[in-house]
């Protein structure tokens, strides 16, 4: 299996266009041409489409001599097919082979993969190279027909430059000499094209729309990064499963806040669905986090600590094999199914731009009360500390989701509310992982009950540092950006 990110431009071209120089003086960079080949592509889709409509392709590509891979290109960043994360099989099989159907899950429902098209590319490849000799980008000019059998139903070229830490400056010259020579913008993919088809576009939220509306954005864009970091977690990619946590927290949050204007039950069921889902990817997350805290806190201590971070990198494999059941899970692929096709069901409301200015007020009144509980002591115990770090976080993804139609103003409160967040970010991390130590030094002695004691007082100093974090943040932040509010 091979995967990694493709960051992309692509330019529809003349077919009996020149192409223009690919070697670039001005950067040092030259172009090596590679063999040509032949490629036949036979692109797969659920009957309804769904992955064609959300910007994703598979793929089973076969090349001379009969090598045959299964492609998966999923968009890393939510209505951006420009980049996207690809992953290749060598298999041989016909049919979507069982990893494939696996690691889209959560995209297709378990709905079976049906062939949509065959393509049929003549490939001429080009390495662009810098001065070091290091690839930096790949330039295809791609000879393409859609095929039904043996006849060909279209036929098309195409230009691929895909970056390799290319300097920017380097493809926008060369997109330049491109439309140049009569080049255009092309679609996100090339099953899009002789589909005719191409990823939807949300509709915008507008100002005087309804409350609902921005409920729906959010639960969109969300549910766009869950799906993304879904497949990323599947393979055991770094992050992925805290990007997913975080999707359904701010689904929880956000159908909190902006959830008074659709129907409670279907409200407070989704809520629980994603309660339970977060829960279950939250031991995982807590794990991967407490484990790199006590690996770096322990660096200095050597061959002694090394029993003590064994138990802890145990316990951190145990939680990710969890997280490989959740995803698994059946009620976890409804939930994602859910998510997908969700129609809120709306009630009467106020205009979202109302809507929106009263919950970024709430949000922050419940965030400032949970501050003033802690002024005049430092003694408060761990969950007064939580609540602020928890009500930040409500305010921050409230103010997110607010400023599609309240503009820089909730921007500005988002980032004074995560710059909180952050802070006490490392406060609960720290507490975490002293909870930890103390619970695997719990009846032991010798040198690890001596390790674990030394790590708990090094968290237990960085979390009183995170307290004393939390005035300035907030006196030099937080409350500039709260007058600018209340003075809008």
């Amino acid at each position: 299996m091979r995967s990694e990110v493709e960051d992309e431009l692509k330019v529809s071209f003349p077919e009996d266009a020149e192409l223009p120089p690919l070697a670039d003086e001005k950067a040092g960079l030259r172009a090596e041409a590679r063999a040509p080949v032949v490629l036949r592509s036979v692109y797969h889709d659920t009957a309804d489409g769904r992955l064609l409509a959300a910007g994703v392709t598979v793929r089973r590509r076969t090349r001379a001599g009969g090598s045959s891979t299964w492609d998966v290109k999923v968009p890393v960043k939510p209505g951006d097919t420009s980049v996207r994360r690809e992953v290749s099989f060598t298999d041989r099989a016909a049919t979507p082979p069982a990893r494939v159907a696996d690691l889209l899950v959560a995209w297709t429902g378990g709905e079976a993969l049906v062939p949509v098209a065959t393509l049929r590319t003549r490939r001429l490849t080009w390495t662009v190279v810098g001065e070091s000799g290091e690839p930096v980008a790949i330039v295809v000019d791609d000879d393409v027909e859609h095929l039904d059998g043996r006849a060909v139903l279209a036929r098309f070229r195409e230009v691929e430059v895909e970056r390799h830490g290319v300097d920017e400056a380097y493809v926008r010259r060369l997109a330049r000499r491109l439309a140049k020579a009569g080049g255009e913008p092309s679609t996100p993919t090339k099953l899009a094209r002789v589909l005719g088809a191409e990823p939807r576009k949300p509709a915008k939220v507008r100002r005087d729309g309804p409350a609902v509306t921005l409920l729906a954005a959010s639960l969109r864009r969300a549910t766009a990064d869950l799906l993304a970091a879904d497949v990323g977690a599947r393979l055991g990619e770094d992050d992925a499963i805290h990007q997913l946590r975080v999707a359904c927290r701010r689904m929880r949050s956000d159908l909190r806040a902006f959830g008074g204007w659709v129907d409670a039950d279907w409200r407070d069921s989704l809520v629980e669905e994603l309660r339970w889902a977060a829960g279950a990817l939250g031991t995982a997350r807590d794990a991967e986090v407490v484990a790199e805290r006590i690996a770096n806190a322990a660096a200095d201590l050597g061959d002694e600590a090394a029993p003590l971070l064994a138990d802890v990198a145990a316990r951190r494999v145990a939680a990710e094999a969890a997280v490989a059941e959740t995803l698994r899970d059946p009620r976890y692929v409804a939930l994602v199914a859910r998510l997908r096709t969700a129609d809120l069901p709306p009630v009467e409301g106020p205009p979202a731009r109302d809507a929106a200015a009263e919950v970024v007020t709430s949000a922050w009144r419940d965030l400032e009360r949970s501050v003033r509980r802690l002024r005049g002591s430092r003694t408060h115990p761990d969950a007064a500390w939580h609540a602020v770090r928890i009500n930040a976080k409500r305010a921050r993804y409230a103010a997110e989701t607010a400023s599609v139609v309240l503009g820089r103003d909730a921007s500005r409160l988002a980032k004074a509310a995560e710059r909180v967040q952050d802070v006490l970010g490392t406060f609960h991390d720290a507490t975490c992982a002293a909870a930890l130590l103390n619970e695997l030094a719990a009846g032991r002695d010798g040198t690890f009950g001596v390790v674990a004691g030394r790590l708990v007082e090094r968290e237990l100093r960085a979390a009183e540092a995170a307290k004393a974090g939390l005035r300035p943040v907030w006196r030099d932040v937080a409350v500039p950006e709260l007058k600018r509010w209340r003075r809008r």
